[in-house]
């Protein structure tokens, strides 16, 4: 049913650009058109691949001390199965409890690692998609477009519908002026 309802709507979508016409303004019918490469944007712009990598940097430097925390506690573990054989029974308990404790600790810090990297990611493909929006309806409204297709979204489109160093421009412009701010 999902996929009837989508080939509908890209049929209706392509009989309406077929019937308007493809162009750059020339006649009143012609609907102007642009893509843009939203991954390049993302690659090009401060919001984007830069920021992720900045989370990137501080999370590794928190996976570095769980994994050092993580090698002393194997030691630990190594030590106590060393010696063992000369402990009692209740502080062979013990022991094993406060390494299980240590152990439930270590796998809880790295869950909520993984979690903030995820809620990191998440921030920040928001906010991009945000910013690209609005940056892709200035530049819309700048080449009088009627429609703005991400790029990977269409089979082919020709170079001169591209618009993506428009919006990057207008992204590293609106950060530059945010910043001013």
């Amino acid at each position: 049913m999902r996929k009837l309802l989508l080939t509908m709507a890209a049929g209706v979508l392509c009989s309406s650009v077929f019937a308007f016409g493809f162009g750059s303004g020339s006649s009143d019918n012609a609907l102007n058109i642009g893509v843009v490469d939203q991954l390049a944007v993302f690659n090009a712009v401060p919001q984007g691949q830069a920021k992720l990598d900045t989370f990137a940097k501080d999370l590794q430097a928190k996976g570095q001390d769980l994994q050092k925390q993580s090698e002393s506690l194997k030691a630990e573990q190594q030590d106590f199965e060393k010696n063992k054989a000369s402990m009692s029974a209740d502080q062979i308990k013990a022991k094993q409890q406060e390494l299980g404790q240590k152990m439930q600790g270590l796998q809880q810090q790295a869950i909520t690692l993984r979690q903030s990297e995820m809620q990191n990611q998440q921030t920040v493909v928001a906010d991009f998609k945000k910013d690209l929006e609005a940056a892709s309806s200035e530049v819309a409204k700048d080449k009088n477009l009627d429609i703005l297709f991400a790029k990977d979204t269409v089979p082919y489109a020709n170079e001169k519908f591209d618009v993506t160093p428009l919006v990057i421009d207008q992204l590293k412009k609106d950060t530059a002026d945010t910043k001013k701010s």
